[in-house]
């Protein structure tokens, strides 16, 4: 029984006592929204609440009779209480300080105690029942806050029916309270309860059928609301909000339900099954998911899980990676220092050499999809995204999904075997494309510049790379510059012949220059990126376990 199944089963099958655990199977975002419901009700209340008895109390010190006095002091008492505990509920769950296993249980208990405060104000009950020719016109407000119940917070039709007949049941244990203090209504100056059992019949009635109708309301709002926390439930985990959107789908940020494990999620919404041949968006992503858990490398983003939701959407859950990508660190700062970029495109290298080795090529290699993050205390670790356009180079079956002669990639990163479509490519074709994000990360200009598209591309087909000395004023060493250039060769004989040869070329570079440290890498984060820095610092420990 998969996670869904299980929810419902809970959902439908459980009894009301155990009911109350049902809201901490929902998405945080259904929760969030719950305790805001909540925390508006509570303020709605303290304030009507206010304004009606203070409103109600000098009204009738207004036009009191006379020899008429104030209102009984329990009346203060029971506005003061329930005016406070709205109040405090409001404040708490304002503020989520309220645990989520917490929360069902203490809306019921507001729902029920808010319905007593109201109750508890008409306590001075005797002289009312003595008026003459009674009659109850209306619904009580205690029926008024019932149907408030379903829109107030998540509630099974159990849990409504179960608070609104407490509600309901309060005004004949208030009544009956009071009329054991006061004594009972008189008519005729005898002691009766015919008064009471007609005023209880005509409050309670109406009541009831407000119950009803709030049953019957949360029974549809619960099931809405069930359905779209389902919705956002992925296998086992919780989308949470998004954090990105493209051309293939849609990246949520989440988090597993039990390990509390952070993840992103990225999602499709296709017709068919995986693998199907009709819809071709959700055979690329498949292979994408396929193609990413395949590999091992730590420079590449880590696939955790990859299944189809009820709804028909197909999504794969990814590491969550916190930081920016090469496009955004250029375009916020300006080209790298020449250590730093060799840094970046030699963990890039490492990625690719691992795709490479297991007969996949990337195709879509470019600064966007290389994620500088933080890993432990490593900073400016590297990760490689977005294996959508990869392709096998072990077949002749069409696993790229594009058709023949077609260009499939991103313009300004394009080799000119891919920008001619020819069908006959391997992994140099990645290298050129490293080849203009070193060009990209020393420059901080693209290889070429172009109106279209197709213009790009055909620059990249036909036209030589300008030299990196006319695209920027920083000082680049020559040999850096020459195996920039290198990877630009139009034909794939004159670059590295694979990542791991321009790997070793780009450390023979770093050993003449100098690495980029991890202390140089830690002042950036912690100039540019300090909320993402956590300050504490691990104490060493010595062999026993202490403190060295």
């Amino acid at each position: 029984m998969n996670d869904s199944e299980m929810l419902e089963t809970r959902v439908e099958s459980r009894g009301a006592a155990s009911r109350l655990a049902d809201f901490v199977h929902f998405d945080r975002r259904t929760q969030l929204e719950a305790f805001h419901g909540l925390s508006r009700a509570a303020l709605i209340y303290a304030l009507t609440y206010t304004c009606a008895f203070l409103g109600g109390w000098l009204a009738e010190r207004a036009h009191r009779e006379a020899g008429v006095g104030d209102p009984p002091i329990q009346a203060f008492v029971v506005a003061g209480v329930a005016i406070s505990v709205a109040l405090g509920v409001w404040l708490f769950t304002a503020r989520h300080r309220i645990p989520v296993s917490m929360f069902t249980g203490v809306g019921m208990a507001f729902a029920i105690f808010g319905s007593l405060g109201i109750v508890g104000s008409n306590w001075h009950w005797r002289p009312a029942l003595e008026a003459p020719n009674l009659v109850v016109v209306g619904v009580h407000w205690v029926g008024i806050w019932i149907l408030m119940f379903p829109a107030m917070m998540v509630l099974t039709p159990r849990q409504v029916l179960f608070a609104g007949t407490v509600s309901m049941l309060w005004i004949p244990v208030v009544m009956g309270l009071s009329l054991s203090v006061e004594g009972l209504p008189e008519i005729d100056g005898v002691p009766s309860m015919a008064p009471v059992w007609s005023a209880l019949t005509e409050l309670l009635i109406p009541i009831a059928i407000c119950v009803g109708i709030a049953v019957f309301l949360s029974a549809r709002i619960f099931t809405l609301t069930r359905d779209v926390s389902r919705a956002r439930l992925m296998g086992n985990y919780q989308l949470q909000h998004k954090i990105g959107q493209g051309g293939m789908g849609e990246v949520w940020a989440a988090k597993h339900r039990l390990l509390a494990r952070p993840a992103a999620i990225k999602i499709i919404r296709g017709s068919g099954k995986p693998g199907s041949s009709g819809d071709t968006g959700v055979r690329r992503f498949e292979r994408e998911a396929q193609a990413t858990a395949a590999l091992t490398s730590p420079n590449t983003i880590s696939v955790f899980d990859f299944g189809t939701n009820e709804d028909g959407s197909f999504y794969y859950v990814m590491e969550l990676l916190e930081g920016l990508n090469l496009r955004e660190l250029v375009d916020q700062t300006g080209p790298l220092p020449q250590e730093r970029a060799i840094h970046f495109l030699r963990q890039a290298c490492a990625s690719l050499a691992d795709a490479h080795s297991h007969g996949l090529i990337h195709r879509d290699v470019k600064p966007a999809n290389v994620y500088i993050c933080r890993r432990g205390l490593t900073y400016d670790f590297a990760k490689v995204l977005d294996f959508g356009l990869v392709k096998s180079a072990r077949t002749d079956c069409d696993t790229q999904l594009t058709g023949e002669g077609t260009a499939s990639g991103t313009p300004a990163f394009m080799s000119p075997e891919m920008a001619m479509g020819s069908p006959n490519i391997d992994g140099r074709v990645d290298v050129y494309a490293l080849g203009c994000v070193a060009y990209w990360l020393l420059t901080g200009k693209l290889v070429f510049e172009a109106t279209s598209g197709v213009a790009m591309v055909v620059k990249h087909a036909k036209e030589p790379p300008p030299p990196m000395a006319e695209r920027t004023d920083a000082a680049i060493d020559a040999e850096l510059e020459q195996l920039t250039l290198d990877c630009l060769a139009k034909e794939p004989a004159g670059r590295p012949g694979t990542a791991l040869e321009l790997d070793g070329r780009l450390a023979a570079i770093e050993q003449r220059l100098g690495p980029w440290t991890q202390d140089r890498a830690e002042r950036w984060w912690r100039s540019h990126l300090p909320q993402l820095v956590t300050q504490e610092r691990t104490i060493p420990l010595t062999t026993e376990g202490s403190p060295a």
